[in-house]
C-alpha cells in the first residue's frame, strides 16, 4: 500500500482530480485502486452543495487477484478508519468523502471492488462519493449521482456513458503541480529501477577505502563523517568521495547515529526531546545542517550515496531514505528503499517497524498523534 503527502492545489471534481492522479502520484500508474478523501462534518455537507475540502489521504495499491478484492478492501478499512479517528479529532460526525478511482480494472474487477469497497468502508467512516473506473484514457462513472441534485455546474456533475479524461494542460490546478517538478510520464517500474538502481565501480572503491579503514579503527572521525553526510545530502555539489564514503559508512552502521540522524533531520516523527545525548551525540548533531523544505534532491543524494557503497552496509542509508520518502509523501520510494534494506538484511529492525507502518496505511502526521499520545 502506497500513502502519499497531497499538494495545497485546488482540483474541481472527480474528473479534475482523476486528471491531477499522475501529479499528485509523480509517476502514471497502471493497474490500480487510488482512494482520495476528505475528512468533514455530515452537516457541513448538507449545509454545502460544494465544499472546499482539503485531501486528507491518498493511498494506491494494486489492483487485486481474482476473489481477492474483499481482501483488499478490508485491508483498506484500517488506514481509513485511522484517518477519520486522527483528522476527525475535535469534528461533530467526522466522515471520510472518499473518491475511488479504478485505473484498468475489467467491468468484472470494479463491479466486486465496488461492492467489497461499500461494504468495508462505511463501517470504517467513509462514504463514496465517485467512483470512476478508468480506460484506454476514458472514463466512467460506476455511481448513479456524484453530486448533490442542486449542483449545476459541468465541473461537479459527471455524464453518463465513457467520457475522455480531461487533458491535464486544461486543468488549472496541474499547473501548480508541474511547478512542483511532479513527472507523470514515468511509470512505477521507472520509480522502482531508480531506487535500486547500483553504482558498482563506486562501491568497489568505497571497499577499497573500507579495508584501509579497518586496518585502523582509531581513524575514523564520527563527527566529520557526520557532516560531510549532512554537507553531501542538504546541499549537494560533488559526492563524497571513497575515503569519505567509507567513513559514512562505518558510523551510520551504528543503530544510535542513525537515530540521532533521523532526529535532527525529521524532528515531528522522531522527537529527541527527553533522551540523555552524550557530549559526543551532541558534536554529532551539531555537525548536521538541517533538512531543507524540499527533500525530493535530498533523498536523490541519499539514494546516489547508497549506490556507492558495499551493499551489506546500505540497510541504514536505505532506511533513512525510507524514512524521509515517507514523512514527505513519496509512498512508492519508501516502499522500495525499506523493501531494498530487508533483503540485504533482513533483521534490521528500523526498516522492519517502517515496513509495517507502510503496508498498514500509517502516515506521520498518525505516528506524531499516537506519540503524542
Amino acid at each position: 500500500m502506497t500513502t502519499h503527502q497531497t499538494s495545497q492545489t485546488l482540483l474541481r471534481g472527480a474528473a479534475q482530480l482523476l486528471a491531477g492522479i499522475p501529479y499528485l502520484l509523480d509517476y502514471r500508474p497502471e493497474r490500480s485502486l487510488v482512494l482520495v478523501g476528505s475528512v468533514v462534518e455530515r452537516a457541513r455537507l448538507a449545509r454545502e452543495a460544494r465544499p472546499r475540502l482539503p485531501v486528507s489521504v491518498l493511498l494506491r495499491v494494486d489492483l487485486p487477484a481474482a476473489g481477492e478484492a474483499d481482501s483488499l478492501a478490508a485491508q483498506l478499512a484500517a488506514p481509513v478508519g485511522r484517518v477519520v479517528r486522527d483528522r476527525g479529532q475535535g469534528l461533530v460526525d467526522p466522515l471520510l468523502l472518499v473518491h475511488l478511482f479504478l485505473l484498468d480494472a475489467t467491468d468484472d474487477e470494479a463491479t466486486a471492488l465496488l461492492a467489497a469497497c461499500r461494504e468495508h468502508l462505511a463501517p470504517a467512516g467513509a462514504e463514496l462519493h465517485s467512483v470512476l473506473l478508468v480506460r484506454d484514457g476514458l472514463f466512467r462513472s460506476l455511481l448513479p449521482q456524484e453530486c448533490p441534485p442542486d449542483c449545476d455546474t459541468d465541473e461537479h456533475r459527471l455524464p453518463t456513458g465513457w467520457q475522455p479524461v480531461p487533458d491535464p494542460a486544461d486543468v488549472p490546478g496541474v499547473a501548480d503541480l508541474v511547478l512542483e517538478g511532479r513527472n507523470p510520464s514515468r511509470r512505477r517500474e521507472d520509480v522502482v529501477a531508480r531506487v535500486r538502481a547500483r553504482d558498482e565501480r563506486s562501491a568497489g572503491l568505497t571497499t577499497v577505502a573500507l579495508g584501509v579503514l579497518d586496518l585502523d579503527p582509531s581513524r575514523l572521525d564520527r563527527v566529520e563523517a557526520v557532516g560531510v553526510l549532512g554537507r553531501w545530502v542538504c546541499g549537494g555539489g560533488q559526492l563524497p568521495d571513497p575515503r569519505e564514503r567509507a567513513a559514512i559508512a562505518r558510523t551510520t552502521e551504528d543503530r544510535w547515529v542513525r537515530d540521532l540522524l533521523l532526529g535532527r533531520w525529521l524532528p515531528d516523527v522522531f522527537p529527541l526531546a527527553g533522551l540523555q545525548l552524550t557530549p559526543e551525540d551532541r558534536r554529532l548533531l551539531g555537525a548536521l545542517p538541517p533538512l531543507p523544505t524540499e527533500t525530493g534532491d535530498c533523498v536523490e543524494r541519499l539514494l546516489d550515496l547508497a549506490r556507492a557503497v558495499p551493499a551489506p552496509l546500505t540497510p541504514a542509508l536505505l532506511t533513512l531514505v525510507g524514512c524521509l520518502a515517507w514523512r514527505h509523501g513519496e509512498g512508492t520510494v519508501a516502499n522500495e528503499a525499506i523493501d531494498l534494506a530487508l533483503e540485504v538484511d533482513p533483521d534490521y529492525r528500523m526498516a522492519q517497524l517502517l515496513q509495517r507502518v507502510l503496508v498498514h496505511g500509517i502516515s506521520p502526521w498518525a505516528m506524531r498523534t499516537a506519540a503524542a499520545a
